[in-house]
């Protein structure tokens, strides 16, 4: 299921239900330990793309990127901007 599925699923039906995403997904870096080939996979366990092997290690492969997040749902009074963001208290 790509993420950004993920995320509409997760808000349906709570505040952020109708906002769109846009997610990167960071692929997975291989190391195959037969032909000791290096390489990037969008899958998180790689056959090795130069030998077929499944005795590949990983790394990285699980961050996700925000990218843009786009809501526009109902006003409220909370969206006033002092409400949200508390105020300014440090001096410089």
């Amino acid at each position: 299921m790509p993420s950004s599925n993920r995320f509409e699923l997760a808000a349906a039906g709570g505040p952020a239900a109708g906002a769109t995403t846009e997610v990167v997904v960071v692929p997975v870096h291989g190391h195959c330990m037969d032909c000791r080939h290096e390489f990037d996979a969008p899958d998180p366990s790689p056959a090795c793309p130069a030998c077929g092997s499944l005795d590949v290690a990983t790394d990285g492969g699980d961050e996700v990127i925000l990218e843009w997040l786009e809501y526009a749902g109902p006003a409220t009074e909370s969206d006033d901007h002092a409400e949200l963001v508390p105020p300014h208290t440090h001096t410089h």
